[in-house]
């Protein structure tokens, strides 16, 4: 029989940016007060049409983003304003009364959240 005992002593830093009470404290060296503004207008439309065992659907999103990023600090403005066109298609052919293919295709972007893509503090 085998018996161990072992002491471990930690001392717990707190991450930085935070006290030890687990509270958020602000670094005025390295925050910025940022800003950001975002509209997004889009319009989406599609067509389809079936022809015996043969089926269709095209369609286009557009989209207009305009985007302004303010870091009020140092006064500076970053713009991102955009136009693009987004195609989906979908294709089906019926092989018999309960099986179909289909081959799909959509182009889409993956957008961040905005908190995930502001990298200073907002000030709320």
């Amino acid at each position: 029989m085998k018996n161990s005992f072992v002491l471990v002593c930690l001392k717990l830093i707190p991450a930085p940016g935070y006290n030890r009470h687990n509270h958020f404290v602000k670094d005025t060296v390295k925050s910025n007060r940022f800003i950001y503004n975002e509209d997004v207008h889009a319009v989406y439309a599609t067509y389809q049409k079936a022809f015996e065992s043969f089926g269709y659907e095209v369609g286009m999103r557009a989209e207009a983003v305009f985007t302004k990023r303010h870091l009020t600090n140092l006064d500076s403005f970053v713009t991102n304003n955009y136009f693009k066109l987004y195609p989906p298609v979908h294709l089906s052919y019926k092989l018999n009364e309960s099986s179909e293919l289909q081959l799909n295709y959509r182009y889409g972007i993956i957008k961040k959240a905005k908190e995930e893509a502001l990298q200073f503090d907002n000030g709320l």
